[in-house]
């Protein structure tokens, strides 16, 4: 229920449920503390939580959420180091702390815990790669490592480490193009190396993968009309497109704007998101009527 709430934007309900969730595995973890599968489902918990505050702006209690359940984590995998399941959890909590002090700006921790998830993943790729999901982590992982190179300004390490993410979940949205969460990665990927190649003044090659992240976004939205976030995605492809179509870049940031308001008329769209009106508002009025 907190999943489904906070996907259709509606935070503060998802919250109090996530924090039913959390206070229930407290108590069973506590009553049975070597339960590792009690351990687990705490830090799932508290990762879930994590997540929402981290929507909300709400960094540092985030942080505390997200250091408590890797604290669980490495004790379980460092108990039981052939659990697959472990190691790859211990990578996702690495990925959570990497990101949210990205947002923070202490970036002195942040290469560190997404190498450690990338380490991770690779070993879990090699030992199997025919695990779609282990697949699909590691394109993640590739994916930080860009961004945060990128915004270190080692642009060409950046584009070797978002190509790599992009061949792999390019493979997966092929072998599956029902899955629409496939999709959704592969959009955002096409965005970020369009991104990255602009900054690198190669216009053409941000084009074409603008213009592919478009059409899968606009795809998913028309499919899932009320998820806040597939409509969110393609008012970001209309701002990107907006800067490779001059002639249409009123239309496309006037689409863009009416997206994003609607989704705020009815309370889906998150703190977070929030500043996007305003920057499509500034661009508009820099531009002829």
């Amino acid at each position: 229920m907190g999943d489904l709430l906070r996907a259709l934007g509606q935070g503060q309900d998802a919250e109090d449920f996530y924090r039913s969730s959390l206070d229930i595995r407290k108590r069973l973890a506590q009553a049975e503390p070597n339960r590792a599968d009690y351990q687990g489902d705490l830090s799932i918990s508290y990762n879930k939580l994590g997540d929402l505050l981290r929507d909300f702006g709400q960094g540092q209690d985030a942080e505390d959420f997200y250091r408590s359940s890797l604290d669980i984590r490495k004790r379980l995998a460092q108990a039981e180091p052939n659990r697959a399941d472990y190691q790859r959890d211990l990578s996702v909590s690495y990925n959570k702390l990497g990101d949210l002090l990205s947002d923070l700006g202490q970036g002195q921790d942040v290469e560190d815990f997404y190498r450690n998830s990338l380490d991770i993943l690779k070993r879990l790729v090699q030992t199997e790669p025919n695990r779609a999901d282990y697949q699909r982590d590691l394109s993640v992982s590739y994916e930080k490592l860009g961004e945060l190179l990128s915004a270190l300004g080692q642009g060409q390490n950046a584009e070797d480490f978002y190509r790599n993410s992009l061949d792999i979940i390019k493979r997966l949205a092929q072998d599956e193009p029902n899955r629409a969460d496939y999709q959704r990665h592969l959009s955002v990927s096409y965005i970020k190396l369009g991104d990255l190649l602009r900054d690198l003044g190669q216009g053409q090659g941000a084009e074409d993968f603008y213009r592919s992240s478009l059409e899968i976004a606009k795809r998913l939205a028309q499919a899932e009309p009320n998820r806040a976030d597939y409509q969110i995605d393609v008012a970001v492809s209309l701002s990107r497109m907006a800067q490779i179509e001059p002639q249409e870049a009123l239309a496309h940031l006037q689409r863009a704007l009416a997206i994003l308001k609607a989704l705020q008329e009815r309370g889906a769209l998150l703190p977070r998101d929030e500043p996007k009106i305003r920057i499509f508002e500034e661009e508009i009025a820099k531009l002829p009527a």
